[in-house]
């Protein structure tokens, strides 16, 4: 019963603090996991990659971490925990969004929080490029230059995906097959 308290008392605190989406959380989520010895870093990784191939929220990797931890019930525990607390905090506040006049302030959060977010997915990439430690070894590339790769390549996407007609699905899937060509 512990292992449970545990995993719901982590993942409901860092599902309220998911400033710009669950994945913004991945850096915290990943030290904490690796630290209370739920996965090691190895684990960490594949349990992500599962979680962003299978369908569903990309987050789905926290429900891994729970199944590493304490089995099914681990796995629901951490889903459900990770997911409730911020989506009624969402619908609150989004009903409070709704009833707030346009005004500077509003203008003012919202561009507050824009470069928040993308810093806190900026960490999340650089922190999984640093776990991959084969990328590191010197017969490989090296940890800034796969980093450059990978935001080249997003961009690249996020590009093709603004201006062409291209289904994003293979667009996800040819920056995966550049991504492991060029880094492999």
């Amino acid at each position: 019963m512990s292992d449970l308290w545990e995993l719901f008392v982590f993942f409901a605190g860092i599902s309220l603090l998911a400033v710009g989406g669950g994945n913004a959380t991945l850096p915290a989520i990943q030290q904490h996991a690796i630290q209370a010895g739920w996965v090691d870093s190895e684990t960490f990784l594949q349990i992500y990659a599962l979680g962003q191939i299978a369908p569903g929220p990309s987050t789905m990797y926290v429900a891994g971490i729970g199944y590493n931890v304490a089995g099914f019930w681990g796995g629901l525990v951490a889903g459900l925990s990770f997911v409730l607390p911020s989506s009624i905090l969402v619908v609150g506040a989004g009903m409070a969004w709704a009833r707030w006049k346009p005004s500077p302030m509003k203008t003012a959060v919202k561009t507050g929080l824009a470069p928040i977010t993308v810093a806190l997915l900026t960490v999340g990439a650089w922190n999984l490029v640093t776990a991959l430690g084969t990328l590191s070894d010197g017969t490989r590339q090296t940890e800034a230059v796969a980093f450059a790769t990978i935001i080249g390549i997003a961009a690249l996407i996020a590009i093709l995906a603004q201006f062409t007609k291209v289904s994003p699905a293979l667009l996800v899937l040819g920056g995966g097959i550049a991504g492991f060509i060029i880094l492999a």
